[in-house]
């Protein structure tokens, strides 16, 4: 298994596993009993019985009766977010080279952006003000003398010759 999650993050994706999978409890009891030798407590199976290599071997098992583990609703969203925050770190470095922001850090842009779309945190900002926020740097860029290639990128007059 290419996880390295201790017993309790274990026992979580178990119980969530099974009830994605859509067994019943019986059924998820009698796969504890009889495949991972689950100790019973209360006449019942419990996982809480198993040790750390037998819950690997567990999630392992489940894994491999095709259980996929979805990504959490903030995972998504970051990775959804990627290539609009790489889009502003580009605009950002080109004000930086052509000298028009003096920190061409990322924490510098997303300070920026903080302040420019009035947010608490980067970490909140939506879509739609990412967007924006991206839309403004293109506005700034070419007030500052760029111009838009033949595939709408920003460019400066120089990096263009150079290029």
């Amino acid at each position: 298994m290419r996880h390295s999650w201790d017993k309790k993050k274990l026992r979580q994706m178990i119980s969530i596993a099974w009830q994605e999978m859509g067994w019943t409890r019986d059924q998820y009891e009698a796969w504890l009993l009889h495949v991972h030798n689950a100790e019973l407590v209360d006449d019942r199976p419990r996982l809480s019985s198993l040790s750390l290599p037998q819950l690997m071997k567990a999630y392992a098992d489940l894994e491999r009766r095709g259980f996929r583990p979805k990504r959490a609703a903030g995972q998504q969203q970051a990775a959804r977010k990627r290539p609009i925050i790489r889009k502003l770190n580009r605009l950002w470095l080109l004000l930086h080279a052509n000298g028009q922001v003096h920190d061409g850090s990322e924490a510098a842009m997303q300070q920026w952006v903080v302040n420019n779309r009035k947010l608490r945190a980067f970490k909140w900002a939506s879509m739609r003000q990412l967007s924006d926020a991206v839309e403004a740097l293109k506005d700034w860029c070419l007030r500052s003398g760029a111009e838009l290639d033949a595939k709408g990128h920003v460019v400066f007059p120089d990096q263009r010759e150079a290029g």
